[in-house]
C-alpha cells in the first residue's frame, strides 16, 4: 500500500509524462518544419584606403593633371553578392569645388574583394578626393545559380539538336 506521500509522487509522475510527451514532439515539429532557415544578415560592404597619385609625365606641374585613383572594396558576405554597385570619384580644388566626377558600375561577388582603379583628368590641381557608394543591389547567391542553370539550359538544348540533325548525303 502506497503512503499519501508515495501516491502524490507517482500523481506528479504521470502529470509529467503526460506534459512532456506532447512538448517534446511539439519542439521536434517546431525544430524542422516550422522555423524557416535563416539565408543571414547581409554585412556592410568594406572601403580599403583611397589613393590618389599623379600620373608620372615629363612636366607634372604643368595642366593637364592626369590622377590615378584607387579604392579597395570587399563584399565579406558568403550569401550574397553585389549585382550592381554604382561608385563617384570626385576631385576638389582647395576651396571645395568640384573639379571633376567619375561614376561607374561595377559587381562584385560574394567574399571578393576588388580594387577600382581610374585615370582623371583635370585643368586644375585637386586638393581633396571623395569616394562615396551612391547605390547598391544586392542578390542571394542562390539567386544567380539558378539564372545561371537557367541560361545554361538553351545551350544545352541547341546543343543536342545540332547532335541530332541528321547529316545530308550529297
Amino acid at each position: 500500500m502506497l503512503t499519501s506521500f508515495q501516491r502524490k509522487l507517482k500523481q506528479a509522475d504521470i502529470a509529467l509524462a503526460y506534459l512532456v510527451f506532447p512538448l517534446a514532439i511539439a519542439a521536434f515539429v517546431w525544430y524542422f518544419a516550422a522555423i524557416p532557415s535563416s539565408e543571414g544578415e547581409i554585412k556592410s560592404i568594406e572601403i580599403g584606403k583611397v589613393e590618389a597619385s599623379i600620373k608620372t609625365k615629363e612636366k607634372p606641374w604643368e595642366a593637364p593633371f592626369t590622377y590615378i585613383v584607387s579604392v579597395s572594396v570587399k563584399n565579406p558576405n558568403e550569401k550574397f553578392f553585389l549585382e550592381k554597385i554604382n561608385y563617384l570619384f570626385e576631385i576638389k580644388d582647395e576651396s571645395g569645388k568640384s573639379l571633376v566626377k567619375k561614376e561607374e558600375t561595377i559587381e562584385i561577388k560574394e567574399n571578393e574583394d576588388k580594387k577600382i582603379k581610374d585615370e582623371l583628368a583635370i585643368e586644375k590641381r585637386g586638393k581633396n578626393l571623395s569616394f562615396e557608394i551612391t547605390g547598391a543591389e544586392w542578390k542571394r547567391v542562390s539567386e544567380r545559380l539558378k539564372e545561371m542553370e537557367k541560361s545554361e539550359e538553351p545551350e544545352k538544348s541547341k546543343e543536342n539538336e545540332e547532335n541530332t540533325k541528321p547529316e545530308e548525303n550529297n
